[in-house]
């Protein structure tokens, strides 16, 4: 039970940082520089926010593959 619980958290896990990496390469791949400061500002905020996210995400993906790693070797 725990395994299928780890692996489809893994799963979940990896969409998410697959979606947040995503969004993250369209904003890069913007030109905000003719936009209003407050604009600018925003969006490096929400590019910083997503950088984040994906950090967390790859290190609980880490975490999820530890756990795995640590069930299977009890059966």
């Amino acid at each position: 039970m725990a395994e299928t619980i780890s692996i489809e958290l893994k799963s979940d896990l990896n969409n998410m940082y697959e979606n947040a990496g995503e969004l993250l390469n369209v904003l890069q791949a913007i030109d905000f520089k003719g936009e209003s400061k407050e604009i600018q500002e925003l969006m490096d905020q929400i590019m910083f926010k997503l950088e984040d996210i994906c950090g967390t995400l790859q290190k609980d993906i880490y975490n999820c593959d530890y756990l795995i790693t640590k069930i299977q070797a009890r059966n």
